[in-house]
C-alpha cells in the first residue's frame, strides 16, 4: 500500500536492484497504479501479473488484475475486458500458462466467478475451469500442486456448498477435489500456503485452532 521507497516516489509497486537501492528503469516514465497491490506473480520470461484494489494501470482501465512487462509497462497481450468486480488478493501461473485469480469478487469478465477464477495467458476468461457455487468467502491464497490440483485458503467456510473451513483443494477442471478432507479445518483465516518437497502442505494465518487441535497461526 506505499507510495515510496527510498525516498523515491512510488505508487503501490517498485523494483529493487539486488543491494535493496530502487531499481530506476522499473516503470520509468509510466503513469502508475492507482491503488495497493496485494499479490504478484512473475512469468518465466520476466513479464507479472499483479493483483489488488486498482482498477487503473498507466492510464488504462484494468479492474483488479493486470499484466505488466519486464520493465513494468503495461503488457498489451493481455486485455482482461471488464476484469473482476472486486479485490484480488491472490494470483498464480498454472502449469500451462494460465492464470489463476483469487479474492473478494464474485464476476470475473462479465461471469459468474465466487472469488476464483481461472484466464487464459491473454486475459479472457477460461470456461473449461467451473468453479460451481465457488467460495462463499475471501480467498486469500493459492498454490498449485505438481499435479495441476489446487490449494486455496482464506476465509470462507464452504466451496460450492461444501463445508471447507478455510482452506481446501480443487481439481485441474475447478471442482472440489473431496479425496482432501481438512476435518474442521481452521478457525479462522488462512492467508499464506507452502508445499513440501514431500508434498505436505504448510498453511499460516489468524487461527489458533486446526480440525480441533490447537495450532496458534501456523
Amino acid at each position: 500500500a506505499f507510495t515510496g521507497s527510498g525516498g523515491v516516489p512510488l505508487n503501490y509497486l517498485a523494483r529493487l536492484n539486488s543491494d535493496g537501492l530502487v531499481d530506476t528503469n522499473f516503470m520509468a516514465g509510466q503513469v502508475g497504479i492507482d491503488n495497493q497491490i496485494n499479490a504478484i506473480a512473475v512469468k518465466a520470461d520476466g513479464r507479472m501479473i499483479v493483483g489488488g484494489n486498482f482498477t487503473s494501470v498507466h492510464g488504462n482501465n484494468r479492474s483488479h488484475f493486470a499484466s505488466l512487462t519486464a520493465d513494468g509497462g503495461l503488457d498489451p497481450t493481455f486485455n482482461p475486458l471488464a476484469g473482476a468486480n472486486g479485490p484480488v488478493r491472490a494470483v498464480a501461473i498454472d502449469l500451462d500458462g494460465s492464470i489463476l485469480v483469487a479474492g473478494d469478487f464474485t464476476v470475473v469478465n462479465g461471469t459468474n466467478r465466487n472469488r476464483i477464477a481461472r484466464l487464459t495467458s491473454t486475459g479472457q476468461l477460461d470456461p473449461s475451469f467451473i468453479p460451481g457455487l465457488g467460495a462463499d468467502a475471501s480467498v486469500r491464497a493459492i498454490k498449485i500442486q505438481d499435479d495441476g490440483k489446487i490449494l486455496i485458503g482464506g476465509l470462507f467456510q464452504n466451496f460450492n456448498g461444501q463445508k471447507r473451513a478455510r482452506i481446501a483443494r480443487l481439481d485441474v477442471n475447478g471442482r472440489l477435489d473431496t479425496s482432501f478432507d481438512p476435518g474442521l479445518g481452521a478457525n479462522e483465516f488462512i492467508s499464506v500456503l507452502g508445499l513440501q518437497d514431500d508434498n505436505k502442505i504448510l498453511a499460516g494465518g489468524g487461527f489458533t485452532d486446526y480440525d480441533g487441535r490447537m495450532r496458534n497461526r501456523f
